[in-house]
């Protein structure tokens, strides 16, 4: 039972104990409000009882925490030998050969590009 449900009957008896006046045959009206009115305390209580943070029998929360756990593997260190230069020969300069057609200029220009081909499509 929940707390709505022992105070609901609590209110349920207090009621039929105290402002009822009405005699029926068999049934004490006045004696069954306060079975409900202690039966609403005990439910209360009992309610309270195993609600509470601090009760042993409560619910428990547990707190899910994640650990990042990081293993540092060991590092390989390796020794980088210095590059031996066998024989330093000077850079050959090298003259541009003239290009056929003539004196060396393109239709694009003096860029050196290579000259456009034409397509064999167009006639």
């Amino acid at each position: 039972m929940s707390i709505g449900v022992g105070i609901f009957l609590m209110v349920l008896g207090a009621i039929l104990a105290f402002a009822v006046e009405a005699t029926t045959p068999g049934i004490n009206v006045n004696t069954l409000g306060i079975i409900l009115l202690l039966t609403g305390l005990i439910a209360v209580l009992y309610s309270l009882l195993f609600w509470s943070n601090l009760s042993p029998w409560g619910r428990r929360r547990t707190v899910a925490r994640r650990r990042t756990v990081v293993e540092e593997r060991p590092v390989r260190v390796v020794e980088e030998r210095p590059v031996e230069v066998v024989e330093e020969r000077p850079v050959e300069v090298v003259k541009e050969r003239p290009r056929r057609g003539g004196q060396g200029a393109t239709r694009r220009g003096d860029r050196g590009a290579p000259p456009r081909r034409r397509s064999s499509l167009a006639s």
